[in-house]
């Protein structure tokens, strides 16, 4: 697990995860764990056995969020994070909150407007830089 400050986690939303699981798998090898995620629609994925992050999610959009892939910074308190996010410049994209698996999680965007996810709280022990088809 990273440490604080760290990237501790990836997530790839897209409205096809069957397609984008045949690709992850083809390509790198990943796995997904179908029944094994905290939230409807979401799915653990095991990313490798090598140095790195091996641990992250794939979401079914249902076709109503756009595709993307975003990933996650592990922090001491998500809330104190999400101020300092604002106060340079970012913006808090959904409120802080705590999913049924107890991580507590928030959605930002950077100043530059690309999604960061301040979280705390577990992570699976294994887990993209290409988008799912």
């Amino acid at each position: 697990m990273a440490g604080y400050n760290g990237v501790a986690w990836f997530e790839i939303g897209t409205d096809d995860p069957a397609g984008a699981e045949k690709f992850y798998g083809d390509v790198f090898g990943w796995t997904v764990g179908h029944g094994d995620g905290d939230a409807e629609g979401y799915q653990m994925v095991a990313a490798g056995d090598g140095p790195g992050l091996h641990a992250g999610g794939l979401f079914d959009t249902g076709g109503k969020l756009p595709k993307y892939a975003v990933f996650g910074v592990l922090v001491e308190n998500v809330a104190d994070t999400c101020q300092r996010v604002q106060a340079a410049g970012g913006s808090v994209q959904r409120a802080p909150e705590v999913t049924p698996g107890g991580v507590a999680t928030a959605r930002c965007a950077v100043a530059a407007r690309r999604p960061a996810v301040p979280r705390r709280g577990r992570t699976a022990d294994r887990s993209g830089s290409r988008p799912p088809p």
